[in-house]
């Protein structure tokens, strides 16, 4: 029952590592939500790019650090 921008304050304080891209997709997904204006196709694409690198180090931080 949180609004986006509470949750990325819950986020922030649990993952600060990944602060400024938790924030661009916030501010993303606000606009997308929200605005009334058409979302670019560079920032489409910036969005996607944001969120790949999300994916990448969410996989990387369920990774034990040996490996298994």
């Amino acid at each position: 029952a949180q609004t986006p921008v509470e949750f990325l304050h819950d986020l922030e304080s649990t993952w600060p590592e990944a602060e400024m891209d938790a924030t661009a997709l916030t501010d993303a997904f606000l606009a997308a939500r929200y605005d009334r204006a058409e979302i670019s196709p560079d920032d489409a694409q910036e969005t996607k790019t944001v969120w790949e690198r999300v994916k990448r180090a969410l996989k990387q931080r369920q990774t034990p650090p040996d490996g298994s």
